[in-house]
């Protein structure tokens, strides 16, 4: 394995559960929980595939390089999720969002913009869709493996910003049971109560976070966040 990167913990719900696990060959497995965390916002649930030959070159020369460095523990602070990244001769654990010197910041920087762009390879992920008219939204199972959801308190919050970022109003959908424990499969969708009222002025954006659960691989239920950003 060339790699492994690890996010969770912090006091914010629902907390990050974001893991990557990047092998020699350049084949990769991805669970993420927070889909909001990269933009454009990105999916959630079971990622795998193959990364690229140039992102593969760069990451076995930036974990070689910090490797060599050896392990680093950056000060941590109460409340805050960690970033935990592993090389086979190495450790590292870090702050999200901050920048780190040396051949660390490099591995770290590169596996972060992974975790959006790897996305794009689902195997079992769910992903919010707004319309282009932003009246209607829905969740899509995306990949062809099945994956397991508790609709049984899903929420909704919808926000209105205008060019300038100001805000122009907000829904929210208190939890709301949709059908409780189902499998999705391949091809599969629901629709989403969206009555949110909101003017849609030309020129503003649209944010759109839905909050459930989702199961991971080992069975465990996993509250889950994603989100949608629809402009004008």
């Amino acid at each position: 394995m060339i790699c492994t990167y690890e996010r969770g913990g912090g006091m914010a719900q629902p907390s990050d559960n974001e893991l990557l696990e990047i092998e020699n060959d350049g084949s990769f497995t991805m669970w993420r929980s927070v889909g909001w965390a990269t933009v454009p916002p990105t999916p959630v649930g079971r990622f795998a595939g193959q990364v690229n030959k140039n992102d593969l070159r760069l990451l076995k020369e930036e974990a070689g390089a910090a490797s060599g460095a050896g392990d680093l523990s950056s000060r941590m602070q109460p409340g805050i999720p960690v970033e935990t990244i592993e090389t086979e001769g190495a450790s590292a654990e870090v702050t999200p969002g901050r920048d780190i010197p040396g051949p660390w910041g490099k591995l770290v920087e590169h596996l972060r913009e992974l975790l959006g762009s790897l996305a794009d390879q689902p195997a079992a992920a769910l992903a919010l869709e707004v319309a282009g008219d932003r009246q209607r939204a829905r969740l899509v199972h995306l990949g062809d493996d099945p994956l397991r959801l508790d609709l049984g308190e899903v929420t909704l919050h919808v926000s209105q910003q205008s060019q300038t970022g100001a805000g122009l109003g907000e829904w929210r959908l208190p939890a709301t049971d949709l059908g409780g424990e189902i499998t999705a499969e391949a091809g599969w969708s629901i629709d989403l109560p969206f009555d949110h009222g909101l003017t849609l002025e030309t020129g503003s954006s649209m944010t759109v976070v839905a909050n459930l659960v989702a199961f991971d691989e080992d069975g465990l239920a996993v509250p889950v966040s994603l989100a949608a950003s629809p402009a004008g």
